[in-house]
């Protein structure tokens, strides 16, 4: 079993760096998801992903990523995914995103993404439940849209998404009537 992610994100003059080590799951797409929502499209010079030290992805954390990606779209940028292994490429190639995402090779400790100064851990962020439903269906809804091959495969995930948080609604309505 890998290890919890630690995704560190920065975001500086423009340029967009996130650094993945371990396995990038929905833990850490929350607070990702958030910061992506702070960027003015027309600011965004860059969107860099070191994937050197990433063991994998799920499909929460690969819509998520999706995301940036679409948003570099919007300014005639392409996203850029540095060292990611021939299996987390397959993992994307599997949902059809890769093509979103332009892929080089770093071989040299000095080729890589330099650390900026001033990086966030996304996996550190406490996130409440209602916000990590939000992420996990906006990731997976962005995922049907960019590939129909994935309605099928995700279809049930949004639907069951979508009644628990109706039925968390619900229930926090009944416990509110309750205290009256």
């Amino acid at each position: 079993m890998s290890k919890k992610a630690e995704v560190l994100v920065s975001y500086d003059k423009g340029e967009f760096v996130v650094r993945v080590m371990g396995r990038a799951t929905f833990d850490c797409s929350s607070a990702l998801l958030d910061m992506i929502k702070t960027i003015e499209p027309s600011e965004l010079v860059s969107a860099t992903l070191d994937m050197t030290d990433c063991a994998g992805m799920d499909s929460t954390f690969m819509g998520i990523i999706t995301k940036l990606a679409i948003l570099c779209k919007k300014n005639d940028l392409t996203a850029t995914m540095q060292n990611c292994n021939e299996f987390n490429q397959g993992l994307l190639a599997g949902l059809g995103i890769k093509k979103l995402f332009n892929f080089i090779e770093k071989t040299q400790k000095t080729d890589t993404v330099p650390v900026p100064k001033m990086m966030v851990d996304m996996a550190g962020a406490k996130i409440d439940e209602r916000a990590h439903a939000e992420t996990v269906l906006d990731a997976h809804e962005t995922l049907m849209q960019v590939d129909p091959g994935n309605v099928s495969k995700f279809s049930a995930v949004v639907e069951m998404v979508k009644n628990d948080m109706e039925q968390s609604k619900d229930k926090a309505t009944q416990d509110s009537n309750k205290g009256e």
